[in-house]
């Protein structure tokens, strides 16, 4: 495994966790309106499905897609939000990428996000 390709990995796990960490802090009407928009990604996609349905770390791209284009303040230190072309992938990560991920964001975020 090449560096680009594991740095590239971790980034994508870093933007499905810091999705997870925000949403769930969101207001039920943020939550809704984030809801709203990964819906409309996933069909605009080609997707019948909704959000809602898909796997969870699928579920956390597709918010932080979301967050990241209504324009929601993450505030992280040494994060910004990436265009991830394929959300679905990212359940083909491994757990080394899930867990350095997490680390780096605790590390440099004061933030504890548990890797799936």
């Amino acid at each position: 495994m090449g560096f680009f390709s594991t740095g590239r990995k971790i980034e994508e796990a870093k933007m499905a966790l810091v999705g997870k960490y925000l949403f769930e802090r969101l207001t039920e009407d943020q939550r809704h309106m984030i809801i709203n928009v990964a819906n409309y990604r996933l069909k605009e996609g080609g997707h019948s499905s909704s959000v809602e349905k898909l796997e969870a770390r699928v579920q956390w791209v597709f918010w932080a897609l979301a967050m990241a284009d209504i324009g929601i303040e993450h505030r992280l230190k040494s994060f910004q939000w990436t265009y991830i072309r394929n959300p679905f992938m990212i359940t083909t990560l491994q757990s080394t990428h899930w867990e350095v991920a997490a680390e780096i964001l605790s590390k440099k975020n004061g933030i504890s996000i548990t890797p799936p």
